[in-house]
This record gives structure tokens, C-alpha cells and sequence, in this order.
């Protein structure tokens, strides 16, 4: 029902899908059985965007009825709720600090009684536990298919490249370097800022992340699509201990856009942005697939429709 409100709010059947994060042919097949189901035929596919049909009209109208109904159900029994539910969720220090803990304030506004238990742990041992059924779920810039487990796009973010001032080629790449306050704006993103051709870098050192991390994953294609072999100082966990290596002088490091917003303007790096499409990443939320606490799927809801504000 939710499948085919969501074809009808949208028209279409690629952007219905696009925002419940199924394939188009997955959902055409979910309306069409359903169609089998009902024998009528719902949309009237033959004309762009598509429309309802008579039945579809009616299907239509019976089913926001449903929905306001379980709506005012499910407030009834969430006032009548005595006992504090608590939601257990893994992830980094940085999404903590940086984005979870605004999120947890936002939907207390909506569910005041929730109560939050926070995990911090490497994205690696925050799944393990997930799969063990130790956490509800978990934040990550991981994207990998995971046994047992799903994964939701919450938002996305940049990376830029971080570069020693002290070193010499930023003195023939002025053209490119972007202030601070350019990447906090978001202003840099706009197409006349150009992306710095990384091929000028390649006889510098870099600092990457641990080998099992995703932006190390991403880094090392990068630099195989620019056919550069840089030599790598060394392998570090965490975003914010790159970012003061880099700073130090030590060498050039992969960071993301968002740790930037609360770092203090400094002479001691250069910033660049990157002409490659592994630089925009997704944030996501893994759950279990065996997960059907309403809770935990009306927290996910809310992360995905915060995220497209």
C-alpha cells in the first residue's frame, strides 16, 4: 500500500522508487502482483506521467483512509506507553560528536520517553555486533553488503584533499585552493570552483587511513584511475588525527568535508577538491533484516527524511 500511495504522490514509477531506495523493476513487480491480487489494474502505465485509474482512484482513497487510521492507533498507543524504550546505536566518535547526537535531540522532540545507548566502536566491530543482535543499528560511511542486514542512505558527504601549505606545488596551484570557509558554506561545490588535477601531487606524501576503512578503499582507486603510486607515510584510524598530521607538515591526507566545520581556520594547510566520483560518499544506517521493532524503523524514517532536509 505504501509502495503504491508513494507511484501516486510521485507520478512516476523511477522516482517512486528513487525514495523508497528499491530498484524500479522491484517495484513495478510489487504493484503489479499486488494488481493480480486485487484484478484490477491500478496505474494506467501507457501515458507519461503515469495516472491512476478509476480503481486506482478508489484504491487510492481507501488507502489514506488506512493510513490516518493506524496513524491515530499508533499515537493512541505510544500515550499509553509506560515504560521508556531504549534505542541502541553503534558508530564512530565523529558521528557521534558530529552528527548522531543532533539527530537523537531532534526525534526526542517528537518521542520524549526514548532513552539512547551509544556504542562507540571501528565500523568493523560496531557490525560484528549488529549481526550478534548487541545493537539496533549502526551509523557508517560503510557501503558494503552485510549478511543478515540492510542499509539506508541517510545523507552524503565530500572529501577534499588536505595539503602541507609548507610544500612547494601549492605555490603553482593557487587557482585552485579553496579557504575554509568555502568548504563550510558549501559555496565550493558550485562548478566554478575547479577540482585540482591530483597527478600534481605525486612525488609528495600522503597519509591514509587504516586499510580496512573505506576511504583508504577509496583512495587507493582514486589514485589507480590517475595512474599514481604515492608514497604512503603511513596508516591512521581516525579523521581527526589525519587532520593534525597534515597539519603539522607530515603530509597530504583525504578528509571529509563535515569534520572541517569544526575545526579553527589555519595557515598551515591548503585545501582542494577532488575531480573524482568516490569523493562523495553516503552515510548510512545498517539494521537487521529480522528487526521489526517499530521504534527502531520510525528512527530510521526520521534519520532519511532529516537527511533530505
Amino acid at each position: 500500500m505504501e509502495y503504491i500511495l508513494q507511484v501516486d504522490s510521485q507520478r512516476s514509477f523511477s522516482k517512486a522508487a528513487e525514495c523508497l531506495f528499491i530498484s524500479q523493476p522491484a517495484l513495478s513487480a510489487i504493484i503489479h502482483k499486488e494488481e493480480l491480487r486485487l484484478g484490477v489494474q491500478l496505474f494506467d502505465r501507457s501515458v507519461k506521467p503515469v495516472k491512476l485509474t478509476s480503481a486506482g482512484t478508489k484504491y487510492i482513497a481507501a488507502a489514506k483512509k488506512i493510513q490516518k487510521i493506524e496513524a491515530r492507533l499508533f499515537q493512541e498507543l505510544q500515550n499509553h506507553q509506560d515504560d521508556k524504550k531504549e534505542l541502541v546505536i553503534g558508530s564512530s566518535a565523529f558521528f557521534f560528536v558530529n552528527f548522531i547526537n543532533k539527530l537523537k535531540e531532534d526525534f526526542s522532540r517528537q518521542r520524549p520517553q526514548i532513552t539512547y545507548k551509544c556504542i562507540e566502536a571501528s565500523t568493523e566491530a560496531a557490525l560484528h555486533k549488529l549481526q550478534k543482535k548487541e545493537l539496533d543499528m549502526v551509523i557508517t560511511a560503510h557501503n558494503n553488503h552485510l549478511k543478515d542486514c540492510c542499509f539506508v542512505p541517510i545523507r552524503s558527504e565530500s572529501i577534499v584533499l588536505a595539503v602541507p601549505a609548507a610544500f612547494d606545488i601549492n605555490k603553482r596551484l593557487t587557482g585552485y585552493a579553496l579557504t575554509l570557509q568555502q568548504i563550510n558554506s558549501g559555496e565550493w561545490r558550485q562548478q566554478r570552483y575547479p577540482c585540482v588535477p591530483l597527478a600534481y601531487f605525486d612525488n609528495y606524501p600522503f597519509i591514509l587511513h587504516k586499510k580496512s576503512k573505506d576511504m583508504y578503499k577509496r583512495a587507493m582507486r582514486i589514485f589507480h584511475r590517475q595512474n599514481m603510486r604515492p608514497r604512503v607515510l603511513a596508516h591512521i584510524e581516525d579523521f581527526y588525527t589525519l587532520y593534525f598530521l597534515a597539519r603539522s607538515g607530515q603530509g597530504i591526507v583525504f578528509l571529509r568535508d563535515s569534520l572541517l566545520k569544526y575545526m579553527e581556520p589555519t595557515a598551515h594547510l591548503i585545501y582542494y577538491k577532488i575531480n573524482d566520483p568516490l569523493a562523495t560518499r553516503n552515510i548510512n544506517i545498517y539494521y537487521r533484516k529480522d528487526n521489526t521493532d517499530a521504534l527502531v524503523r520510525q528512527f530510521i524514517d526520521f534519520c532519511v527524511q532529516s537527511g533530505k532536509s
